[in-house]
């Protein structure tokens, strides 16, 4: 509870099935998910391992489903998506995608809020504190600091022993 990180673990088997509806129907929920509650609370790395083998499926819907996550996903982490993904891709889909990208505009605000951080939100609320929990929730540009930026790039690659 209040974790979604289980329920996405959960989904990425069903992401090799054989029907491409059941596969489309996955993507689709996982873009959903992304779309509600943002990067913050949903680890990209989970989809952002899947997302390769998903421009390669045979089918067209699946497709454009990962097309469609793609977008969300890189709307919240920005430019760390295209030094993951693209080296992946092929060029034709490497083109689909930054047309795709183009239409992105902003870091959009996760229109909703787990369990816990509507409990945190009542309570600020309550002691009068609102404009002290926007102002750390965001600091009113809608850009990540480049040092955040760069946290952010480190956490979703997998670790390395040299």
């Amino acid at each position: 509870m209040d974790t979604p990180g289980p329920v996405l673990e959960f989904m990425i088997p069903q992401l090799s099935a054989r029907q491409p509806k059941l596969v489309a129907a996955n993507v689709k929920a996982m873009n959903d998910i992304y779309a509600a509650f943002g990067c913050s609370v949903c680890p990209p790395k989970i989809a952002l391992d899947v997302l390769p083998k998903l421009f390669g499926h045979a089918d067209r819907n699946v497709r454009s489903e990962a097309i469609k996550l793609s977008v969300t996903i890189r709307s919240y982490i920005g430019k760390t998506f295209d030094t993951l993904i693209m080296e992946k891709l092929k060029p034709a889909q490497q083109k689909e995608l930054n047309k795709a990208f183009e239409l992105i505009q902003g870091v959009p605000k996760p229109p909703r809020l787990l369990k816990s951080q509507q409990i945190q939100e009542a309570a600020a609320t309550q002691n009068g504190d609102v404009e002290m929990a926007d102002a750390d929730a965001d600091d009113g540009t809608g850009e990540m600091d480049e040092e955040d930026a760069a946290l952010a790039a480190y956490n979703l690659v997998d670790p390395v022993d040299f």
